[in-house]
C-alpha cells in the first residue's frame, strides 16, 4: 500500500517542478494518517490552488491533460486514478482550506517529500463538513495526534468555527 502512494507523491512533486500544480497539499483522510494510526479510505484529497479563468470558472485541464500525457487517463466520478488509488484535485477555496494549503507543512516520506495540512487545520476543516466521518477524524487527530491547542482555537476564532466546536465538545 505504501510504494503506490509515495509514487503518488512523487508525481505530484513532479506536477509542481513542471509547474502544473502551484501549492498543493493533502488533506482529507491521508492527511490525518500523518497524525493517527493508518484507517481505511477510499481516495487522496489533493487540495491545490487553481487560478480562475477571467470568467471566474476553474480550469482543471491543464492537470488533467498532463496526467493524461503521463498514462493517467482513467476516471472513476470525480476521481481519476492514479497507481490504482483514487485521487480527488480540489481547488483550495478562499479563507480555511486556503490558508491550509498555504501552511502546510513539508515531510519526507521515503524519497517523496509531501506537503500536509497541519492537524489543527484538518480539525478545523472537518468541523467545517461536518459529516460523521469528519467528526471521527478529530477524534482521531485529538486522541493520537499533537495538537497545538491554542494554535486551533486562534484557527477556529479566525475562520467563525469557534462556536460550532463549543457544540461538537459538548456532545
Amino acid at each position: 500500500m505504501l510504494l503506490p502512494l509515495i509514487k503518488i507523491f512523487k508525481l505530484l512533486e513532479r506536477m509542481e517542478k513542471e509547474n502544473v500544480l502551484t501549492k498543493w497539499a493533502v488533506g482529507g483522510a491521508i492527511g490525518c494518517m500523518f497524525y493517527t494510526e493508518p484507517f481505511f479510505t477510499k481516495d487522496i484529497d489533493v487540495f491545490i490552488y487553481v487560478q480562475p479563468a477571467g470568467s471566474g470558472l476553474i480550469d482543471m485541464s491543464p492537470i488533467f491533460d498532463w496526467l493524461k500525457c503521463k498514462g493517467y487517463k482513467k476516471f472513476e466520478g470525480q476521481s481519476i486514478i492514479i497507481e490504482e488509488w483514487k485521487v480527488d484535485f480540489i481547488p483550495a477555496s478562499a479563507g480555511l482550506v486556503e490558508e491550509a494549503v498555504e501552511k502546510a507543512k513539508t515531510v519526507e516520506a521515503g524519497e517523496a517529500r509531501i506537503r500536509i495540512m497541519s492537524a489543527e487545520h484538518l480539525i478545523a476543516i472537518a468541523l467545517h463538513v461536518g459529516r460523521k466521518q469528519d467528526y471521527a477524524k478529530i477524534e482521531k487527530i485529538l486522541q493520537q495526534g499533537n495538537v497545538d491547542k491554542n494554535k486551533m482555537a486562534r484557527i477556529l476564532k479566525k475562520f467563525d468555527l469557534y462556536k460550532k466546536w463549543e457544540l461538537y465538545e459538548n456532545t
